[in-house]
């Protein structure tokens, strides 16, 4: 189902995706199946560190894109949390809010038995999209 692969690296070409394989009706395993488990490259801007136990996290703030998930439900994705597994803290320490950052991660966990990626309606026309990110790392550590 993905024929493109610039959404791997760039935000605004995942989010047009996922908008174009919600309109085509793709149910969620077909979404999983074109997003699970490939590694991503995109760039943010960290609005939050915390890297204390026991969930340590990166709030990074992307591209703010609206998008009809059907039905006339919208959604606006606008950032990501992602969660740092102790392998990989020391490469968090010295970045700081507000910088700019270019991370590299895995949409979803194979370990996981939350999907990769998942839409739900939260009511009055407006859903809400967890993207499930594994292993982020600040490409500058790599």
């Amino acid at each position: 189902m993905d024929s493109r692969n610039d959404w791997r690296t760039s935000w605004i070409s995942f989010v047009d995706l996922l908008e174009e394989l919600l309109h085509s009706g793709a149910d969620q395993s077909e979404i999983i199946k074109c997003f699970g488990g490939h590694q991503i490259q995109w760039n943010g801007t960290i609005e939050s560190i915390d890297i204390s136990p026991p969930a340590p996290n990166v709030v990074v703030a992307l591209p703010n894109k609206r998008i009809d998930v059907g039905d006339g439900t919208i959604a606006v994705l606008d950032g990501l949390s992602l969660p740092i597994s102790d392998r990989v803290i020391e490469h968090w320490r010295n970045q700081r809010v507000g910088a700019t950052l270019e991370f590299q991660a895995t949409l979803g966990s194979t370990n996981s038995v939350f999907p990769s990626i998942e839409v739900v309606d939260v009511g009055n026309g407006k859903s809400v999209v967890f993207v499930r990110i594994d292993d982020a790392v600040p490409v500058d550590a790599l």
